[in-house]
């Protein structure tokens, strides 16, 4: 397996196809590049038990816009 792009979902999905037992490579172009935080959730969709320390940061409020 061939996984391109070393960001948080192509690690996880290398990881469960080595977990697999495929034999897996991960390409990255630049591996040692910080991760821009560009994904979010809902506090009621993080898994239960998940410790307090992984969160990095919680919105105070939410709001939402359109583009027309």
């Amino acid at each position: 397996m061939l996984v391109v792009g070393g960001g948080p979902a192509g690690r996880a999905l290398a990881g469960a196809c080595a977990a697999a037992g495929l034999a897996t490579t991960l390409l990255d172009p630049a591996p040692d590049r910080p991760w821009p935080a560009t994904y979010g959730c809902w506090a009621a969709e993080l898994p239960p038990g998940l410790p307090a320390h992984v969160v990095a940061a919680r919105a105070a409020s939410r709001s939402s816009s359109s583009v027309a």
